[in-house]
Parts: structure tokens; sequence; C-alpha cells
């Protein structure tokens, strides 16, 4: 029997949602021999030009790294052609490989996409999963084309939908899930064990780029759907709603209730040691919230800020 060909990695990536597939592949003895993240970008008030996450963990694994601004950059083209790559692996990247770029590898390019394709191609997979209020989702692993999302499938993984998860923490456990799943599907694939599955056509659900405005929160809609919102931004861009005085308030948790007190939807109300808000079916307990500009503070202790009475907007 001949040995299998050993897999020569190059993996993009640049989040944090992207260190449990780096770390996955490490631990399953397939390390990258290089990684193309973004560059360092300023942050924080004092705009400290900050590495990506990636560049941190991939440094202190000895990985070598390369941060380039454009993937057509010819530098960055002959750095990757040098590893000698057979294989591409992008987690959470933030950018569209260039035709030339994909053409490398022998064994192709493979992308974690954190839902189960055809459903929720696009940008924002795990924020319309939770708006959509689905109970299920997954990963899939696919062979990137020059299409977003339309590579035919590896591998898939489906995951339930916890009632309290947010766009973080739902996030997170996917790209968890995604690097294990990575991991077992990389050596029957170089092997040739394989067989890509077309994604079927007439299935596709497409996303959107998230915005700050999708954010603002209108009180006419049911409260189920408020809540799914205050979960789906989390934590960007973030739930949030206008006082009378125009000042914002950033929620961050918050639940459905059945109180439904006579009133026009957007009025704050007393509830359950707490604050609600009346909508247009039920009402939004107020369990955690931001003024703009402020530290996160417990809703109870708005009571000086925030009156009974007083309407959102």
């Amino acid at each position: 029997m001949s040995r299998m060909e050993s897999p020569r990695i190059v993996f993009f990536g640049t989040p944090e949602f992207s260190i449990p597939v780096l770390e996955a592949l490490v631990h399953a003895e397939l390390t990258p021999v290089l990684i193309v993240t973004s560059p360092d970008a300023p942050k924080g008030r004092g705009l400290v030009l900050t590495p990506s996450p990636i560049k941190i963990v991939a440094q202190k694994l000895n990985i070598p790294v390369i941060t380039p601004d454009s993937l057509k950059n010819l530098d960055a083209i002959e750095t990757i052609t040098n590893a000698s790559p057979n294989l591409f692996v992008i987690a959470a990247y933030g950018k569209i490989l260039p035709e030339r770029i994909l053409a490398i590898p022998k064994h192709g390019t493979l992308n974690v996409h954190p839902s189960l394709l055809p459903k929720y191609r696009g940008p924002s997979p795990v924020a319309s999963a939770i708006l959509a209020g689905d109970t299920t989702t997954g990963v899939t692993i696919m062979l990137t084309d020059s299409q977003m999302d339309r590579g035919p499938i590896l591998a898939q993984t489906p995951h339930n939908i916890n009632p309290e998860d947010t766009a973080l923490s739902l996030t997170t456990t996917l790209f968890e899930h995604g690097g294990e799943l990575l991991a077992r599907t990389i050596p029957p694939w170089i092997a040739g064990s394989i067989t890509p599955k077309t994604q079927d056509e007439s299935l596709v659900t497409m996303t959107k780029k998230i915005t700050k405005e999708d954010g603002h929160l209108d009180w006419s809609a049911p409260a189920e759907a408020l809540a799914r919102r205050v979960r789906a931004f989390t934590p960007w861009p973030s739930a949030w709603t206008l006082k009378s005085d125009d000042s914002r308030l950033i929620i961050l948790e918050s639940a459905a209730i059945d109180d439904a007190p006579q009133l026009p939807a957007g009025t704050i109300f007393a509830a359950h040691d707490s604050f609600a808000v009346r909508t247009g079916e039920g009402s939004l307990l107020l369990r955690a919230a931001i003024r703009a500009g402020k530290e996160a503070e417990a809703i109870t202790s708005y009571t000086t800020w925030l009156k009974t009475g007083e309407m959102l907007h």
C-alpha cells in the first residue's frame, strides 16, 4: 500500500473564531506550513496597532505568518507558492480569495462555513439563523470555488440552537465543531475517499451584510422577534433604541414575556423586578443594558434614568 500524501496546509483566518479551527488542526498533527491573516489594525481608544487574534496564536505556535493588504500582492503570492502547499483552509479570513490563489493547491481550498449549506450562504449565516427562530443549524466543510459559498460539500454536522444563544456564543461553538469536523475531513479528502456533493441550488437562501442600523428595534414588532434580534446582534451591531431625549440604550439581554398592559408599543413599565417595554405583541423584559458611552450595568440600576410610562423609539 502506498503511503498517503502528507497535507501541506496554508491556513487563512483572522478573528477569535478562527482560533479553535487552527488549534484543532494542530492537535490532529495537521499544523499549517503558513498562515495568512489580515494586517495589524488600530484597536481601542488609543488606536494601538494590534495584530489579529490568529496572528498572535500563530506566533506562539511558531508558525510562519504573513499579513498582506491584498491577495493580489505579488510578494504574498510568491510566499504562498514557495510554501509548496497542496491544500488551503479558510476559517473566517474576511476576504475573498482570487482565482489565481485558488488555483495553487492540488487539493483545493476547504472553507469552514457556519450553516448547513445551501441554507444561509453569505456574510451573516449565524445571525440569520437566530433571527429566523431556527432551532437547528450546523457547520459545513465545503470546497471553495469563485462564487460565494457555492462550492460542493465535503462534510456537514448539525447543531442545536439554544434559546439563550447569541451570535457570539453560537458562532464560537460552530467554529469549535467546525475545527473538529475539518480535522476529520482532511485525511480522507487528501486520500481521495470523499466524493464532493453539489449543492442543490433550489434550496439556496442568501444572507445580507448586517449594518449598524439593523440593530435599531421597532417596538411595533412582536416581543419574540425583538428578543431574537437582541441575541442575533450581540456583540455587533448590538440591539438599540432611543429614549425621548434621543439618548441611546443598548440592550444586551432580554426576554419575551406575556405581560401585555394596555399601553402603546414602546412604553416602559415595571415588571419582574426590572423594566419591560410594550411591543406589538407581548412585551420585552430588559435584563441588561448599556447607556451609550457608559459601562455595562444591570438594568435595575437605571431607576433614575428609565422611567415607567416613558416612550422608546
